[in-house]
Parts: structure tokens; C-alpha cells; sequence
């Protein structure tokens, strides 16, 4: 029978909100703040369920520590990140990020990308530099903080469970 772990790295509380409600419909998986990660977490696990946050549009340092020690399991992934998931540069950082899980001979089953709420001191940074010293991604992160203030909602929550059939 299969044996699932939920690992999850979160900095704003987005993550943890996800996994959470993967939590919610897997109470046997073991469930795994990547802080308390070791190796041997997933000796008897067949399949995985890794979310992070991004940072700098790559997998954030402590979750790519955790995903460079997966190796040959079936693997769910979810992200969050404060922009629109639909956005092209939110699937490059999906694609980019799949390819480093799949580098641990890892089989993708699912991934599922959820907008979270934008840290408020990192947007007060931003919107207070001058026009010319932003790039174009700050200015689009800017127009979509207010989106995400409302993120993860009930729904994403409720898509986010649909990780939890891969395991089945």
C-alpha cells in the first residue's frame, strides 16, 4: 500500500494553509514542515506531496534542499506565489521547478499552482521605489497584490485537495 508524506515550506502561512487542507483529506500521511525535514522521513514513502513558496521566481532554498533528497517516488507539487497562477512567468516557474523534482527520477502525477496573499512588507518596498528603479515585474506584482490579499481562498483550498487522490 501506498505511503504518503505532505512536506510543505512556508514563510507567509500560504503554504501551510494549502497543505493544511491536503492534510484534511490524508490524516495517515506523514506531514512535514521542511524546517524539520531529514532524509530518513522518507524511507518507508512511496509518494510525496512537496509545496513551496517562490522566491526570485525559483523554488525557495529550504524546500530545494528537500526536493534535491527526493528520489524515485511519485510526486505531487504545489506552489504558491503571490501572482496570477494563469501568468506566462508563473508556468516557467512551474516548469522550471517540475524539471528539478523530476531530476531526483521522480514521477510528476500532478501539480496545481495557488496564488497567495502578497507579503504586505515586501509590497510597501516596492511601490515606495522610485518608478525608474522597477522593472516590469515589480509593476506587475504590484497591480496583482490586490488579487491576491483574497488568496488561498475556499476554492483553491478545495482544488488543492485534488492532490490527494494521487496517492490512490
Amino acid at each position: 500500500m501506498p505511503k504518503l508524506a505532505i512536506i510543505y515550506s512556508t514563510k507567509t502561512g500560504n503554504t501551510e494553509k494549502v497543505a493544511n487542507s491536503i492534510l484534511s483529506v490524508n490524516e495517515d500521511a506523514k506531514y512535514i514542515d521542511a524546517s524539520d525535514f531529514k532524509e530518513s522521513d522518507l524511507d518507508d514513502i512511496t509518494h510525496v506531496i512537496i509545496g513551496f513558496w517562490i522566491k526570485a521566481g525559483k523554488v525557495n532554498p529550504e524546500a530545494r534542499k528537500v526536493i534535491e533528497k527526493i528520489k524515485n517516488k511519485k510526486v505531487g507539487v504545489f506552489m504558491t506565489l503571490s501572482s496570477d497562477p494563469e501568468t506566462e512567468n508563473s508556468k516557467k516557474v512551474l516548469n522550471n521547478s517540475l524539471e528539478l523534482i523530476e531530476n531526483g527520477n521522480n514521477e510528476i502525477l500532478e501539480s496545481f499552482v495557488c496564488q497567495g496573499r502578497l507579503n504586505n512588507k515586501f509590497l510597501i518596498a516596492i511601490s515606495k521605489l522610485n518608478k525608474s528603479l522597477r522593472d516590469i515585474n515589480d509593476d506587475e506584482m504590484i497591480d496583482s497584490a490586490e488579487s491576491s490579499k483574497e488568496h488561498p481562498n475556499k476554492e483553491d483550498l478545495e482544488e488543492a485537495k485534488k492532490l490527494s487522490l494521487i496517492h490512490i
